[in-house]
Order: C-alpha cells, then sequence, then structure tokens
C-alpha cells in the first residue's frame, strides 16, 4: 500500500469520528436545507409519477449510529418533510455512516447490509419492503453531476478500504 493509499484508508475509516462533533454542532434548518437539497431532486419524478404515496403520512427514521445523528421524512400532499424529532416512527434504517454511503452510492445491495447486520429496519415490515425496493430504483443521475461524482468516489474507497 503506498503513502497515499495509507492516508486515504486511515481518513476512510476514522471520517465518522472526525466528523462526529462538528455535525453534531450544525443548526438543524441548516441541515434541512442541505438534505432537502439533495434528496427533493433525487426524489422528484417519483413523487410526480406517486412512486412515494406508501410514505404519505407515515415517518421514517434515518440513523447514523456512529455520529449520533437522526432524521425524520415524511410525504405530505406531495412534498417531502423532514424534522429533527418526532413522536412517532413508522420504520427505522439505522446504519452506520460508512455503510449508509455504500447503500447511497448502489455498491452494496441492502439485503446484504440487512443479513450483515450492518443495516438495522426496524418497525413496519410492509413499508420497510417498499422503502428498500424504492432505494433499489433510485437514479444518481437526478443529483448534481458533483454530488454524484463524489459520492460514488468516496463508496470506492470505502469498498477498497474499509470492507
Amino acid at each position: 500500500m503506498t503513502l497515499t493509499d495509507t492516508f486515504i484508508a486511515k481518513t476512510i475509516i476514522n471520517a465518522p469520528k472526525i466528523l462526529k462533533y462538528p455535525i453534531k454542532n450544525i443548526p438543524f434548518p441548516i441541515e434541512k436545507k442541505i438534505l432537502l437539497k439533495i434528496l427533493i431532486p433525487l426524489f422528484k419524478q417519483m413523487i410526480e409519477d406517486e412512486e412515494l404515496d406508501f410514505l404519505s403520512d407515515k415517518w421514517l427514521k434515518v440513523e447514523l449510529t456512529d455520529l449520533h445523528k437522526c432524521w425524520f421524512f415524511s410525504l405530505k400532499e406531495g412534498q417531502l418533510q423532514m424534522k429533527q424529532y418526532h413522536n412517532n416512527q413508522d420504520i427505522c434504517f439505522s446504519a452506520q455512516m460508512n455503510t449508509l454511503i455504500l447503500l447511497a452510492a448502489k455498491k452494496v445491495d441492502p439485503d446484504t447490509l440487512f443479513f450483515r447486520r450492518k443495516l438495522l429496519i426496524t418497525g413496519d415490515t410492509e413499508l420497510g419492503l417498499a422503502l428498500k425496493n424504492l432505494i433499489d430504483n433510485l437514479e444518481l443521475d437526478n443529483l448534481p453531476n458533483i454530488f454524484t461524482r463524489a459520492l460514488l468516489h468516496y463508496a470506492d474507497w470505502i469498498k477498497k478500504f474499509d470492507p
């Protein structure tokens, strides 16, 4: 392994530890603005085609366990909703940061992560299956090119250095 590879490997493996405290201190309104700016274009066509209707009035909790961070998402009147807290969740997807990046980049199948216990899915089984199918059908082409390239490169590094 070259010196550069060693540096990248250590950075990938330690990224959650490095990012944990800075991310913890980002105010929710800023997180919400950033995440929705990414997610709305990603899901735009699916929302228009009513493929996300199963999430109407249901709440999905996405939890990054190693960052101690979570967000709640729902669909209301055709609009993606996001909250910092919610009293009720219908389904929870919980994993470490690098695992969710691999999932988002479509570098690994959600079933594989689930059966290896790297992705914990709790709650409504039917809703969980619908969300898994949604992930399988996501098109990264809807994201800004620079974001897609960064996501894919980072995911490739994860696969190489943090299997």
